[in-house]
């Protein structure tokens, strides 16, 4: 008999009531599985519910949302179960869920948009049916170990500086003209603020907020991820093109700004040449820019050296990237005017606050340091 623990965003991009009801028509099928489902829209209710599951022990802890949903659970069941359990299993219902690209369920945008008109063939589906057939069957479930992360107290997976949230940002539908505000009025503030200004200028509606309810005719929540995308994107191309030409713009200007940061890695302080303009680090060597297929490797040795994480510190503008680098970011190749370090652990020292993207999620700090956590055991249709 397995026991499955499975965690619900209900505030996921692509959540549906419908598929919440198919997948517990999934788990309760199988006399060999026993199931608890919660369906949570907030932070603080899942850390309620975890308190009160502790006792539980599951084999398997399905995790239903996006990146960040599977970053602040992890987190959670840390802080609160001490442990993980043996299984992980993803059940993608974010906008792009790069962490389930290395275990066999990326999706495009395409394949997004038939998930909320059939639910049939969905990669949670998918899933759910595997696990139930593979309990009733007493077969032992195929597993691939994805290397856990720690930023501050934090765990994910994908952590990201500079270029990297700045094109969350705007993917978001969020304005430069309201990133500008948010970095003056952190720089003001005290740390324990932070969080309660990037939430307030966050979540102001603007122009593209009012395009999108008129395009989607009121149902922005399910189409606004694959306008944003385009956003996004054309922000970072028209930037590098401009400053290809010589030409000066607001976009080009946000993009090449620079980190003013001190970094360390494994405690040894890097000698930059030229100041960084994007660092990350990642569990895995591929992100999903919403084409099913085609992905681009930011970190292509990210699952190389066991026990360490790759971490990539570049110095070249969007320009570079645009005109030069691209195929070399979709090919995997080391890129010029960048390091590359497999590590144990990253510190990153800043004079003011700035942003970290945490699988999706925008963190503010000074001083990050991030960690090797452990490896766990992801259920893969790899």
């Amino acid at each position: 008999m397995m026991k499955n623990f499975a965690v619900v965003n209900k505030n996921a991009k692509n959540y549906s009531r419908r598929e919440l009801g198919r997948l517990y028509d999934i788990f309760t099928s199988s006399e060999n599985l026993t199931t608890q489902i919660i369906a949570t829209p907030s932070l603080s209710y899942l850390e309620e519910l975890l308190e009160e599951h502790q006792t539980f022990s599951p084999d398997i802890l399905g995790i239903a949302g996006g990146d960040g949903t599977a970053s602040r659970t992890l987190t959670l069941v840390r802080k609160i179960w001490k442990q993980f359990p043996e299984y992980i299993a993803p059940l993608p219902m974010g906008t792009m869920n790069d962490y389930a690209i290395p275990l066999g369920l990326g999706q495009g945008l395409l394949g997004k948009l038939k998930q909320q008109m059939s639910i049939e063939d969905s990669p949670p589906i998918r899933m759910a049916e595997y696990i139930r057939d593979s309990a009733e069957a007493g077969k032992k479930l195929r597993t691939r170990k994805l290397a856990l992360l720690r930023v501050n107290e934090r765990s994910g997976f994908n952590m990201g500086f500079g270029i990297v949230p700045k094109l969350l940002w705007l993917y978001y539908g969020k304005t430069i003209e309201q990133h500008k505000r948010l970095e003056k009025e952190l720089q003001q503030a005290s740390s324990n603020r932070h969080e309660r200004i990037f939430g307030r200028i966050f979540s102001e509606r603007n122009v593209l907020d009012d395009l999108i309810d008129i395009v989607s005719f009121g149902n922005g929540s399910r189409k606004s991820g694959v306008l944003n995308s385009f956003r996004a994107g054309y922000a970072g191309i028209k930037g590098g093109l401009l400053g290809a030409l010589g030409i000066q713009s607001v976009e080009n200007d946000f993009f090449n700004e620079e980190l003013d940061v001190e970094v360390y890695v494994d405690g040894n302080k890097v000698k930059l040449l030229n100041p960084p303009t994007a660092i990350m680090t990642a569990s895995y060597r591929q992100i999903n820019l919403g084409i099913e297929g085609f992905y681009p490797k930011p970190v292509p040795e990210a699952e190389a050296v066991s026990g360490k994480m790759q971490v990539v510190i570049t110095s070249l503008t969007p320009t570079e990237i645009a005109t030069t680098q691209i195929p070399k970011v979709f090919r995997g190749d080391h890129l010029k005017n960048t390091r590359y370090f497999h590590a144990e652990e990253l510190r990153i020292k800043a004079k003011k606050p700035i942003s970290c993207l945490v699988d999706g999620d925008f963190t503010h700090e000074k001083d990050f340091l991030i960690r090797y956590d452990q490896p766990l055991n992801f259920i893969s249709f790899n």
